[in-house]
């Protein structure tokens, strides 16, 4: 039986930049999170081969701010996108010693979109807001992924090992 799991891809980042603009100069501040959750699980069919099992969580959060010259706020843009994914994957595993064990891996599976809300929010010259356009809407829309990968397992133990892959 395979047990993992991922925190794959947690991320956050600020950016800050300047642009010109009719009236001058405008300055932007961008702010992301962003989160990815992988538990997946398997069974071994024979000592090499294995199938199983990935379900994920992804969850992304954005704001962006545009100042005026004088540090007004002008416009704001909030954004969340929550996810779920599913991935069946095969794994097979390369002859190895008890404690290193190289593999290869396909996994292809769907992307879920729960929600997508999308907040602007127009301030005028004096900062009050002006204008507000909401869209939060339940998708439907799903994508599809694969990938293959190699890896290596450093068992610790017999039912315990530390993974690492690259693809």
């Amino acid at each position: 039986m395979i047990t993992e799991g991922n925190i794959g891809n947690v991320s956050g980042s600020t950016d800050e930049f300047e642009f010109s603009a009719p009236a001058g100069t405008n300055n932007q501040v961008n702010k992301t999170f962003k989160i990815e959750l992988t538990p997946a699980a398997g069974y071994f069919f024979t000592d090499n081969l294995a199938a199983g099992l990935s379900i994920g969580f992804n969850y992304y959060n954005s704001t962006s701010k545009v100042y005026l010259t004088t540090g007004t706020l002008a416009q704001q843009t909030k954004s969340v996108t929550p996810a779920l994914s599913i991935a069946p994957f095969v794994r097979y595993y390369f002859t190895g010693n008890e404690t290193l064990r190289f593999y290869g891996q396909v996994k292809g599976g769907m992307v879920f979109t729960v929600s997508d809300k999308n907040e602007t929010t127009g301030y005028n010259s004096s900062g009050i807001a002006t204008s507000k356009y909401i869209k939060n809407s339940p998708q439907k829309p799903r994508s599809t992924f694969g990938d293959a990968l190699v890896g290596i397992n450093y068992f610790l133990s017999k039912n315990i090992a530390l993974n690492s892959s690259i693809g």
